[in-house]
């Protein structure tokens, strides 16, 4: 299978052009410029360049990381599905684990404070200190285009006393205000709806369970915080529970 890629966007690299397991790929420059490729996306690693009219075999993963090439032939290229395999697994993005919750919590949105390791109601103290920023502009699409994805996994761990609330959401929720006031530390005084929300319905007693969200597109770069919210009738007396967020992203086929 032979592909033609002209006029290389600077927002499109790393592009993999040789997967895990593959056969070897011709990489061919058949315009004026070079290209450079690498054997993974570290930038620690040494980049080789192929110059124009120029071409070289590379076997096992290999990235194109730049190019001054208006135009780069690519023959013998991995088929679709094959490449499916190396993008179809999720990986960690971000995460914040063993968030503790005390039981008798009433019902409603708590934001988790990152490195306080607590969790705060909307605009309250501290909350401002679990906000961090997404970018889809760090996960380009690539030769394939591909479309970054993202979703959330939340889990809980219980005592001997059931929470008892309806369920719990563990939510992905871009920050819509700041606040604070002098010499406070700042808040998240709003949030957005959840990005992506993740339902672990009234869990047991003395149990660990885990919930995972749908998956949905890779969302606007801006800030956004982990949230979770207690469901109807609060978490029960001595109900006292840990919580955790992981937030993944892959990329998929269009």
């Amino acid at each position: 299978m032979s592909v033609t890629i002209t006029s290389l966007p600077v927002g499109s690299y790393p592009l993999l052009v040789c997967g895990q397991g593959q056969a070897a790929t011709n990489l061919l420059v058949s315009a004026g410029g070079t290209i450079y490729y690498r054997g993974d996306r570290n930038v620690s690693s040494s980049d080789t360049a192929v110059t124009n009219g120029s071409n070289v075999t590379v076997t096992g993963p290999t990235w194109i990381i730049s190019a001054s090439s208006s135009a780069v032939t690519v023959t013998d290229y991995p088929s679709a599905g094959d490449m499916e395999a190396e993008f179809a697994t999720w990986q960690p993005l971000n995460a914040q684990q063993q968030v503790p919750l005390a039981g008798s919590t009433s019902a409603g949105q708590l934001l988790a404070t990152g490195t306080l390791n607590t969790f705060v109601a909307v605009a309250g103290t501290a909350t401002g200190q679990g906000m961090f920023y997404l970018d889809p502009a760090l996960f380009p699409g690539g030769l394939q285009g591909r479309t970054p994805k993202i979703r959330i996994r939340g889990n809980v761990t219980t005592n001997a006393v059931a929470p008892a609330c309806t369920n719990l959401v563990y939510g992905l929720v871009p920050v819509a205000t700041v606040g604070g006031a002098s010499a406070a530390v700042p808040t998240v005084a709003t949030v957005s709806a959840a990005t992506v929300a993740a339902t672990i319905v009234t869990p047991l007693a003395t149990t660990q369970t885990v919930g995972t969200s749908a998956s949905a597109p890779f969302p606007a770069a801006g800030w956004y915080a982990f949230s979770l919210t207690v469901g109807t009738g609060g978490t029960a007396a001595n109900a006292n529970t840990i919580h955790g967020f992981e937030l993944q992203v892959q990329r998929t086929a269009p």
